[in-house]
């Protein structure tokens, strides 16, 4: 293999993708590897191939050009990578490069990204080359992180952008609170240090800001765009200053568009210069509106829990038309704007037939002027990557040439992937993508496996396994198969009561903690629990089995922390909830909640007793009803969640059906016995 030439002038990310090519290609000696050639005129992310006189290969671009030029050459003879759960496939010999790889090429959506959840620092280094491998170039972090891992991400290629959650990075209130509470939000008539967002109607605050957020662009002038998004969850201040930057319309509906849209025109001026993102999102999801016009250094993260059967953009749909309305409006203002998007979020290993619509989507977004796409995606080894590599891969693939064919795509994955029983396997995907297509509404809601799950699919998967019985892949998709079909009736064994009948002494409850996705329990790590109402107070008793108790995690955040979580709803008002958190180790937060009004500094007078064994650990929780406004066993209503990290994997295990959170209609409901 020949030597690559004029290395010392490549960028940094083109060279690591020359080396990955090199390792892949080094069984292939007949093969040399592309000579690179910079060139800084041309567009980001474009690219051009040609022959050279000595029959090689040359490719000409930028930084990002040449990596995704290197790529696509790796491509061109052969090599796929299909997840990261898997290892990059490499054939036995390389194809020849087709006549299509060489000219020009540019990628149709200039923001291409992942956000990686689930793991430290939000960084899985094997998630991370895969990305880069597929031409994506952002990724989601916080300032620190963005700051720490930014020579790894300029190996690769990926650009930090930071807007996540960052009011606490930015005006952290262990640093600030002790000598300005009144930065800080006034809730139930008290400044509140954990647990909300900021007063954002004080000047001096947003000087302290504006420094602090000039500190960290000094130290990482790379990000971009730089993240002002408020802390995850609500606790919006209840000041008057801050309740007059609202609109009536904000007033009305619990939102917060005006104070958000007046101090999102603050930053921006501040920094002329800079890209500033934002959250277009939750209870602030309207503030553009009040921006006009927009500034043009505002770049907006469009977040959308929409119907994946349907194009975001969809307006005939009936869960997407908001949406719809939403990107003409944004479209109509000339707003800069990504789609922030929740593919595999309480999915999991189920599944994900929608590669057609996200093609579609790719396409409108590009005709349209949309700058991109990210998505949320779990770390390596998550069984959420084999049910959702064919949809993230098409994603990928569309954002470098929404002109290609999708058909064309999935015929190249199959003959790439099952060899032998190509032909079958692209009968299998057919079977789900006209399954699919007959699915009225994808928003992930349990009840919908049973309608997604194509039991005819497995005739092609038999005819696969007759084709190529040893071939690793076709395996593996019979036991993806089983396990959904397993799946099907396996959940209903774990079906929570909907009422439970309580006595004064503690019960052992007939209620399941199962996992959103596939409703069933962790039989090795399940949870219990026990109740009784007795002298005008409630007692639980909930188990945690672990078989990992040198594991369980321990931060400062209750939340963060392996914990579970209790909600009673109101006796009073049918949409209150009272939200307890409780750690492994008997620290406790609790908020009064209603809406978008998060109160952290709800008076409440539960306490907490957690046991611990070899196996397990058990809080012990009694709170007095009347903190719940309950005066009868009867208007006692609950759920419980446990979040699980001792695994080094989140899981959510929650009764009913995952957990009901915020939505008292869905709660268990008390009788007396």
């Amino acid at each position: 293999m020949n030597p690559v030439t004029n290395l010392a002038a490549v960028a940094i990310q083109a060279v690591f993708a020359l080396e990955n090519a090199q390792k892949w290609t080094a069984q292939w000696p007949d093969v040399t590897l592309p000579e690179c050639v910079p060139d800084a005129a041309m567009a980001t992310g474009a690219w051009r191939a040609e022959r050279t006189d000595a029959g090689g290969v040359r490719i000409t671009g930028g930084a990002e050009g040449l990596r995704l030029g290197v790529y696509a050459w790796c491509k061109a003879l052969g090599i796929r990578w299909f997840s990261p759960n898997e290892s990059p496939l490499v054939p036995d010999a390389p194809r020849p490069v087709p006549e299509s790889f060489f000219g020009t090429h540019k990628p149709s959506l200039p923001y291409r990204g992942l956000h990686t959840c689930g793991c430290r620092d939000h960084f899985d280094p094997n998630v991370a080359l895969w990305m880069s491998f597929h031409g994506f170039n952002r990724r989601l972090d916080t300032l620190r992180e963005a700051f720490d891992h930014k020579d790894e991400y300029a190996r690769l290629g990926l650009v930090s952008d930071t807007t996540v959650h960052s009011y606490s990075l930015i005006l952290p209130a262990a640093q600030h609170f002790a000598d300005h509470p009144e930065w800080y939000p006034l809730i139930g008539g008290k400044r509140l240090e954990k647990g909300g967002e900021l007063c954002l109607s004080n000047p001096e605050m947003r000087r302290a800001f504006a420094d602090s957020l000039r500190q960290w662009i000094g130290k990482n002038p790379g990000v971009s765009p730089v993240g002002i998004c408020p802390n995850d969850g609500y606790g919006w201040c209840e000041c008057d200053a801050c309740r007059a930057l609202d609109t009536e319309e904000d007033r009305q509906k619990g939102t917060v568009n005006g104070r958000i849209a007046d101090f999102v025109k603050f930053i921006c001026d501040e920094f002329p210069d800079q890209t500033i993102g934002h959250y277009s999102y939750s209870n602030f999801a309207d503030f553009y509106k009040l921006l006009d016009p927009l500034p043009k250094n505002l770049v907006l993260s469009f977040t959308a829990f929409h119907c994946q059967r349907h194009r975001v953009f969809d307006a005939d749909c009936p869960t997407n038309a908001k949406f719809a309305r939403r990107a003409d409006e944004l479209l109509a203002k000339g707003a800069r704007f990504y789609i922030y998007d929740y593919y595999t979020y309480q999915w999991g290993f189920l599944p994900a037939p929608m590669w057609k619509t996200v093609a579609a989507d790719v396409r409108e977004w590009r005709t349209r002027g949309v700058e991109g796409f990210l998505s949320e995606v779990s770390s390596t080894g998550a069984t959420s990557w084999d049910s959702f590599w064919p949809a993230l891969l098409m994603a990928g693939e569309m954002m470098l040439n929404a002109d290609a064919d999708p058909d064309a795509i999935i015929d190249d994955w199959c003959a790439t992937r099952y060899g032998r029983a190509a032909a079958a396997m692209r009968d299998y995907f057919r079977v789900w993508e006209k399954g699919f297509e007959r699915v009225e509404s994808f928003v992930k809601a349990p009840e919908e496996f049973a309608r997604i799950f194509q039991p005819d699919a497995e005739k092609p998967l038999e005819a696969a396994e007759k084709a190529d019985p040893d071939n690793p892949f076709v395996k593996k998709a019979r036991k993806q198969f089983d396990a959904w079909k397993a799946n099907l009736t396996e959940r209903e064994k774990y079906v929570s009561a909907k009422e439970v009948a309580l006595g004064p002494d503690l019960r052992k409850l007939p209620i399941h903690f199962v996992a959103k996705a596939s409703q069933t329990i962790d039989a090795a790590n399940d949870a219990e629990a026990e109740m009784a109402v007795r002298d005008g107070r409630v007692f639980v008793r909930l188990t945690a089995h672990e078989t990992k108790m040198d594991n369980i995690k321990t931060v400062s955040s209750v939340y963060s922390s392996d914990c579970f979580e209790l909600f009673f709803a109101d006796g009073k008002e049918a949409k209150k909830t009272f939200h307890f958190l409780v750690s492994h180790d008997g620290r406790i937060a609790a908020a009064e909640s209603q809406g978008s009004r998060w109160n952290w500094n709800w008076e409440h007078h539960a306490t907490v007793k957690v046991e611990k064994t070899a196996d397990r650990w058990i809080l012990n929780f009694e709170m007095p009803l009347s903190d719940a406004n309950v005066t009868d066993i009867g208007q006692l209503a609950f759920t419980f969640i446990r979040n699980r990290y001792a695994s080094g994997r989140w899981q959510i295990l929650g009764a009913p059906a995952g957990g009901a959170f915020f939505d008292t209609a869905r709660y268990i409901r008390a009788r007396a016995d």
